[in-house]
């Protein structure tokens, strides 16, 4: 069995750069919203295929899962390459 050293910080900087590269309007500095966004919006997807669910025109996860609401009452959508690669690392 391998160890893997990976902790939360490392799922969020993830998550932070992926939201920073679609200019998404949240502050990198902003560690509260990237850890619930984190939280509550990544997943691994049940194919076990990852490049197949990247690939795919389809999202099989429901629109309202895939926004999330800012503390400033705006809502952001979260894309799926942010969503799963993240918790997909966990599993690599």
């Amino acid at each position: 069995m391998n160890k893997n050293k990976l902790g939360g910080h490392h799922l969020t900087e993830i998550i932070k750069n992926e939201i920073l590269q679609n200019n998404l309007g949240v502050n990198e500095d902003d560690l509260f919203n990237l850890r619930c966004i984190k939280e509550k919006m990544c997943f691994v997807p049940y194919l076990n295929d990852i490049d197949f669910y990247l690939n795919s025109n389809e999202d099989i996860i429901s629109e309202e899962k895939k926004l999330y609401k800012l503390p400033d009452e705006s809502i952001i959508e979260i894309p799926k390459k942010a969503r799963l690669t993240a918790a997909e690392l966990l599993f690599t």
